[in-house]
């Protein structure tokens, strides 16, 4: 995958490394309760959220493939502009909520 400056926008459809089954990004920048904050909050693809045991957070640097980008306009410019203020794309491995150590 090629190097990503700004963090892909909700709605986007990726493949983690190792994944099997696509991600739909529905969240950024999270926060888990032990402290740690990964870059996106997915969902699998086509079924969407089901629950948070269903759900996954994960860096950018474990993205193989974007299959399909979300949509971007002028709020999402600026919102991509706070974003990487508050913090710029990081590395890390996959983990479901309540796996986290």
């Amino acid at each position: 995958m090629e190097t990503q400056q700004t963090y892909l926008p909700l709605g986007t459809v990726v493949r983690l490394k190792d994944g099997t089954k696509p991600l739909m990004i529905y969240g950024r920048v999270q926060k888990l309760p032990n402290d740690k904050e990964y870059d996106y909050l997915g969902c699998p693809f086509p079924e969407g959220f089901i629950n948070p045991e269903k759900s996954f957070v994960f860096n950018h640097n474990v993205i193989d493939e974007v299959i399909h980008e979300g949509y971007r306009d002028e709020q999402e410019e600026l919102i991509q502009q706070l974003l990487l203020e508050h913090r710029p794309l990081t590395v890390g491995e996959p983990v479901k909520p309540g796996e986290e150590n």
